[in-house]
Parts: C-alpha cells; sequence; structure tokens
C-alpha cells in the first residue's frame, strides 16, 4: 500500500477517535482549521452505482445501499476503495465488496457511528457505537463498514480490531467482506447464555428447537443444565446477526 501512506494514516487517527469522527460524519463538518484533523471532506467521496457519472461527498439520504466509496491517495488521485451491494450471503440483504485488492492485515474501512445507549436498536452495532439512528435505521454512510456481513457457515476474511476492520488474508477485487459477528447468543427458553464448542453434535432424535427447524445436527446448547433448548449452527448463527 506504498501509494495510500497519507491514507491509511487518516485510518489510524480516524480509530483513535471514533466519537470526534463519528460525529464529524452526522454533521458533514465542512470547516478544517487544525492539520492533526482528518479532512474527511477530502478524504473521502461516494459515488452511487445507478448514477455512476454523479460522484460527491457526503449524500445525506438513505441510498447507499448500492454505492462505492472512493478514497485520495497519495497521489491525489481519487481510487474506489469498497463497494456495496446485494449480499451474497442468503438473506444478508446489502452486503460489502472490496473494490480493489487488499492483503493480509490491511486496513479495509473503520466502524463508525453514534454512542449506543441502553434501549437501542443492536441490529448495526459495534462495540459501544451504532450506525443506525435512533429508529434502528441507517442514515448515514460513514465509511461503509455497518454494511459488513456475519460470515456464518463461510470463513471470514476480515477481523475486528477495536474499530478498525483488517483483512486476514488476501482480499480479492470485488469479493465480498465476511465478519465473524461473534455476538453472544441467549435461549430462547430462558434466555440464558448459549454454549458451543467448534464441533456439531447429535443428541438422539432430537431437533433444533428453533421454530419449525427439524435439523437434527445440532450446535449449540442452554448452559443452564436444568433447560434443554440447542439450536443448529444456521439458526445460532442467524441469532448473532438478529
Amino acid at each position: 500500500m506504498t501509494k495510500y501512506n497519507g491514507l491509511i494514516a487518516d485510518f489510524k487517527r480516524i480509530a483513535e477517535n471514533i466519537e470526534l469522527y463519528s460525529n464529524l460524519f452526522m454533521i458533514f463538518f465542512d470547516h478544517f482549521t487544525d492539520n492533526q484533523t482528518v479532512n474527511i471532506k477530502e478524504r473521502f467521496r461516494y459515488k452511487m452505482a445507478f448514477n455512476p457519472h454523479e460522484t460527491g461527498s457526503f449524500i445525506p439520504v438513505n441510498i447507499f445501499s448500492n454505492c462505492e466509496l472512493l478514497v485520495k491517495d497519495d497521489y491525489n488521485n481519487y481510487v474506489p476503495w469498497i463497494h456495496s451491494r446485494p449480499s451474497l450471503i442468503h438473506g444478508g440483504g446489502t452486503g460489502l465488496f472490496a473494490s480493489r485488492e487488499f492483503d493480509k492485515g490491511d486496513i479495509i474501512t473503520i466502524y463508525l457511528g453514534r454512542k449506543l445507549h441502553d434501549g437501542d436498536p443492536t441490529t448495526y452495532a459495534c462495540n459501544d457505537v451504532t450506525a443506525a439512528n435512533m429508529k434502528g435505521e441507517l442514515s448515514n454512510p460513514f465509511l461503509l463498514a455497518q454494511l459488513i456481513n456475519h460470515a456464518g457457515h463461510k470463513t471470514p476474511n476480515c477481523k475486528l480490531i477495536g474499530y478498525t476492520i483488517v483483512a486476514l488474508r488476501k482480499v480479492r477485487n470485488n469479493e465480498e467482506i465476511l465478519l465473524c459477528y461473534n455476538r453472544d447468543v441467549f435461549c430462547g427458553y430462558c434466555a440464558t447464555l448459549m454454549d458451543h464448542s467448534d464441533r456439531t453434535f447429535r443428541d438422539d432424535e432430537k431437533e433444533c428447537d428453533y421454530l419449525n427447524c427439524t435439523d437434527k445436527t445440532l450446535y449449540a446448547t442452554c448452559s443452564d443444565v436444568q433447560c434443554h433448548y440447542k439450536l443448529c449452527k444456521l439458526h445460532y448463527f442467524n441469532a448473532m446477526i438478529n
């Protein structure tokens, strides 16, 4: 990434002050007098897929389900970085894809959002921030990290370090970016934390307890030994999302 030294430095500055830069994105801040502050309006641009001739910064409407994030490189050129489009994950809605090749260890994007409060929807939450507004809707593109889908049965190709999304291996151009959410899942009967190993198992003729699921290959059990709630791998991973 020799041509992206400035970008990587800016990514690191953003990751060190998530609250500041989340606010800058949310209010479209347009004056930067401190040379230690990343000029986000200068660094990032968005191109809408259905209007490819229109390239601009901070389009404040919820139309970024088909858009591309461009970044300014060290030669002052705006180059495609990542883009959103329908996910290849079944039921995944909009997903995030690479617009270039990333090497192992490369920073792909940063997760930004407002402070998460008790009672807020958590669908788009990461750590203590959420990219969603108070209604649980996406109304700001930020750096598109909120569109990364859970890998589920697939092997993730990136990981979360703090708020930074980093490539776990070489990510090909146009490959979907997938992350293991690693969220806690709670029992559907007693709300106790679910427990699982890395292997599936069978329990006589016991079926997954998710509604209408008949899968007898199980993955997770309620950690309360008196409760018999069990989930197959598919519905355990789906529960991480929901």
